[in-house]
């Protein structure tokens, strides 16, 4: 390092650098003199490189944090959807059952089937309330539609009917849902 006097009580050091460029066979060396204000301004240019770098880095972690929770959320509402159609396919099933005019002979073993598993059915939706509700109403008006047609003890077609109007219920009641979710 070098002293430069600038005035007889005034002293400004002077730092030398030595630049090398070239080829590998010839370099050449140039002594390049800089001053304290070129050395801050490239101490603060680094500085501020490093940390817009690290800037960079923490609002990557915040946005990925952020990712990680909108996917969990898409994966659980994707997850409901699913759900849902797949007992709005169980529920038609029994629904169509009840609703169809075949001989009861015929369909005593399909209504024993979705006596069986109604726990089945029903058990695993429980947490969605309203629509387990309107489920279990659509079930048990199956059950009254078949007792009607084995005992002959019933208004079959206004059981029918009833049965239809909890199944629009339902379907209701999962739309309701699902657009809850949106």
């Amino acid at each position: 390092m070098q002293v430069e006097r600038t005035s007889r009580f005034e002293t400004r050091p002077r730092i030398s650098l030595i630049r090398v460029s070239g080829e590998s066979s010839r370099l050449e060396a140039t002594l390049i003199n800089v001053d304290e204000k070129t050395i801050i301004a490239l101490a603060v240019g680094g500085l501020l490189t490093i940390l817009g770098g690290m800037l960079t880095k923490t609002f990557e972690f915040i946005l990925a944090g952020f990712q990680q929770k909108r996917d969990f959320r898409r994966f659980r509402r994707e997850k409901a959807y699913a759900e849902i159609e797949e007992l709005k396919n169980e529920i038609g099933w029994v629904y169509q059952m009840g609703v169809n005019w075949k001989p009861i002979e015929s369909k005593l073993s399909e209504y024993q089937k979705m006596m069986d598993s109604e726990e089945r059915i029903i058990g695993r939706y429980n947490k969605y309330p309203e629509i387990a509700s309107t489920a279990k109403d659509v079930v048990h008006w199956c059950k009254i539609v078949c007792f009607g047609e084995r005992e002959h003890s019933v208004d079959v077609v206004q059981t029918k009917k009833e049965l239809a109007d909890k199944y629009k219920g339902f379907l209701k009641a999962c739309d309701e849902y699902t657009e809850s979710l949106v």
